[in-house]
């Protein structure tokens, strides 16, 4: 067997709790709620309010959350020494009972408000639109088994790490930029887009690309003057968020989220900067017990929250923007908290969540 790496070792397990999981997986939740609590008004609000501009920034600020949560279940699913029977049971199989579970649940609410039957029976196998993160994660998780052959190989990993960066991520963001442009630009931007498409890779190497980053950076020794470029790098994929999001959007006058897309340089230099920062500053002594109770209920509060904003916080008063949309996330996040606190008390309840 060829020597690895020390710096990505092959054989290290992750059966105890990581701190800076613990600590991340909370905040990533808030955000997800945040930008769905966002989003209605970043698409309906005129181009040039200051309201605009608010969510500009809450959607700005939020858009790492998906990848963090992709980074960690690969840094712990790759890590850890587990059978192929072992595994499928206790996370594919899971994961299939919590995905299909709340397909049930939301194709049922949306009944109860009056949706037809085809778009229920629809509903029960392509789910609600925020559960294709689940189908997502269940596709990296098939796929575990075959990734862990080449992470014995510290060379293979950063092969397919640049791969999965330029396909999966650099140039399906450059087709997205360029289809925006004049001159003949949009055209190339299309033809890109098309090219890449007949690869048919699809999103799959880019969030594989997530996925085998978060056990390389999980794995890696980073000295202070790479660490301080990391979260430099953050900072600026942060101001092209938030800046290019603004200009393109007024040019073209018309919201575009293309930049708010997981599969962005921009989003993966923010993710890459919080889940280092984090490894390197968070202290045990830091985390109440609280946040890491939080941080066990993160799923259940994923998939139940926008049964929460679609059917329960909609009746809230409204202010103003930037007192609504901070209040809507809040609040869902404590019903959420509580509703998947209370579903850990009951059995059977607690295999969905």
């Amino acid at each position: 067997m060829k020597k690895t790496s020390p710096s990505v070792p092959s054989s290290h397990t992750i059966e105890k709790r990581i701190d800076y999981f613990d600590l991340l997986r909370p905040i990533a939740i808030f955000f997800v709620i945040l930008i769905h609590c966002t989003a209605p008004y970043f698409t309906s609000l005129p181009i040039d309010s200051r309201s605009w501009l608010i969510t500009n920034l809450f959607e700005s600020i939020s858009r790492w959350a998906v990848p963090i949560f992709i980074m960690i279940s690969g840094a712990i699913h790759l890590s850890r020494k587990r059978d192929l029977k072992t595994f499928f049971k206790k996370n594919v199989l899971k994961l299939i009972i919590i995905l299909f579970s709340w397909n049930f649940i939301y194709a049922v609410v949306d009944l109860i408000n009056g949706s037809s039957l085809s778009t229920f029976l629809y509903s029960l196998i392509g789910g609600h639109y925020h559960l294709w993160f689940l189908y997502m994660l269940l596709g990296l998780y098939l796929l575990t088994p075959f990734f862990k052959t080449f992470l014995e190989n510290p060379k293979y990993v950063k092969l397919f790490l640049l791969i999965s960066f330029i396909f999966g991520i650099a140039l399906p963001e450059l087709s997205d930029t360029l289809a925006l442009l004049p001159s003949h630009l949009d055209t190339i931007g299309s033809g890109l887009n098309h090219a890449l498409g007949i690869t048919g890779f699809g999103n799959l190497l880019g969030y594989s690309f997530y996925y085998i980053l978060g056990y390389y950076l999980h794995h890696k020794v980073f000295n202070t003057k790479t660490k301080q470029l990391i979260y430099l790098f953050g900072f600026i994929g942060f101001l092209i968020t938030f800046f290019v999001t603004w200009i393109f959007s007024a040019s073209i006058n018309s919201p575009t989220a293309i930049f708010f897309k997981d599969l962005t340089i921009n989003d993966a230099l923010i993710s890459i900067a919080l889940f280092v920062y984090a490894k390197y500053h968070t202290k045990k002594t830091f985390l109440p017990n609280l946040l890491i109770r939080i941080s066990k209920y993160s799923l259940g509060i994923y998939v139940m929250h926008l049964l929460i904003l679609e059917n329960v916080l909609v009746f809230l008063p409204s202010t103003t923007i930037l007192v609504d949309i901070p209040i809507q996330a809040i609040l869902c996040f404590i019903i959420c908290l509580a509703l998947t606190f209370c579903l850990h008390k009951i059995p059977l309840l607690k295999k969905i969540v």
